[in-house]
């Protein structure tokens, strides 16, 4: 399967104005003052209706919200974008919202893979170097020996504490997957 990761200008202008619609809300500001301030740097008057009323009614955010339920459910990719389009008519924002979860599902699973591989390879060097060093040192091996091994022990600590990581990392998207709304 190929994800579209590439948005046309179109329709990175309409995430801008859709964040910036989000934001001025946030800051409590009403319609017309956002459609007056963000008709400063957005001609298409039509356009800025549009992504400010959307964004007004959160409707990227549900979908967006939606998405992530939908993966926690086990849906595939493309019976995520089928529901989603369904939604939003603008086939690039809802592949874009599907996309961005595809991403986060992705790294998950690279995350949960890759983590348990990195502790173990980790441990099982640590282990091995902590010996190897013990060893170098009581038979006085050359300080050039206890270098390397000691360098090697650094490397395995490094990537334990990067599978430790991962796994943390892990736990957090699965909460967020698992969430209840």
């Amino acid at each position: 399967m190929l994800l579209k990761n590439h948005i046309s200008e179109s329709g990175k202008r309409k995430i801008q104005l859709y964040t910036a619609a989000m934001y001025l809300y946030a800051k409590g500001k009403s319609h017309p003052q956002i459609i007056n301030i963000l008709g400063e740097i957005e001609p298409d008057g039509k356009l800025l209706t549009s992504m400010v009323d959307k964004a007004m009614h959160d409707e990227w955010d549900k979908l967006y919200e939606e998405t992530r339920i939908l993966f926690s459910e086990g849906m595939s990719y493309d019976e995520v974008l089928k529901i989603i389009s369904k939604k939003e008519k603008d086939e690039e924002i809802a592949t874009w919202i599907c996309v961005e979860w595809y991403k986060i599902k992705a790294f998950y699973a690279e995350c949960v893979i890759d983590g348990s591989t990195n502790r173990f390879e980790g441990m099982k060097w640590i282990i091995i170097c902590v010996i190897a060093v013990s060893f170098f040192f009581y038979i006085g091996s050359s300080w050039i020996t206890k270098s390397i091994w000691i360098i090697a022990l650094i490397f395995s600590i490094l990537q334990w504490i990067v599978g430790m990581q991962q796994r943390d990392i892990a736990k957090t998207i699965d909460r967020i997957f698992q969430a209840e709304i």
